[in-house]
């Protein structure tokens, strides 16, 4: 490797390092300050969109709102070698298929009403299983067909880049 190269590279990485440390470090530090001035200016804060005027016409907007997530990532059943993993959707679908049921035997829906109301309460995102994706063979009529006809509704964008710096591993 040339002399350029290496001076470029080394300072490339310099400054990646340092912006990366000075974001981590202050994103604590925005997270308290922007909690304070909430706390401050927004005591009670309402569902939605608040504004807190200023002098000379600035404000301070504050979108207020409830994060939901549906099913435990870590919920585990049965114990030692018998314990798996509850995907979450398997989670979702059980209790989904319990609250049918009550909706239904006690007569407070039709089974129509009930997977409306349901499909209503809960939607599902369309995720690409890109290993299962990748793993269909251009050779088999089958899975060339099935890949043709998603890639008529796929859409592919580079994702952004991912560093991490590694330090050597001590030697034992």
């Amino acid at each position: 490797m040339d002399a350029e190269f290496i001076a470029r590279r080394d300072a490339a990485i310099s400054k990646w390092l340092g912006a990366k440390e000075t974001l981590d470090s202050a994103k604590p530090i925005e997270l308290d300050a922007r909690n304070e001035v909430t706390t401050i200016l927004f005591p009670e804060p309402k569902k939605g969109t608040q504004r807190y005027a200023l002098n000379g016409g600035y404000s301070i907007k504050l979108v207020h709102g409830t994060n939901y997530t549906l099913g435990d990532k870590d919920k585990i059943e049965g114990e030692g070698e018998e314990a798996r993993k509850i995907p979450i959707a398997d989670q979702v679908f059980s209790k989904l298929s319990q609250i049918r049921e009550f909706l239904v035997s006690n007569g407070h829906k039709t089974a129509d009403e009930a997977d409306a109301f349901l499909n209503q309460m809960v939607q599902w995102k369309p995720e690409l299983h890109e290993k299962t994706y990748l793993a269909l063979d251009p050779t088999n009529n089958v899975d060339a067909t099935v890949k043709s006809m998603l890639d008529e509704i796929l859409t592919t964008k580079p994702a952004t880049p991912q560093l991490t710096f590694e330090m050597p591993k001590e030697k034992k």
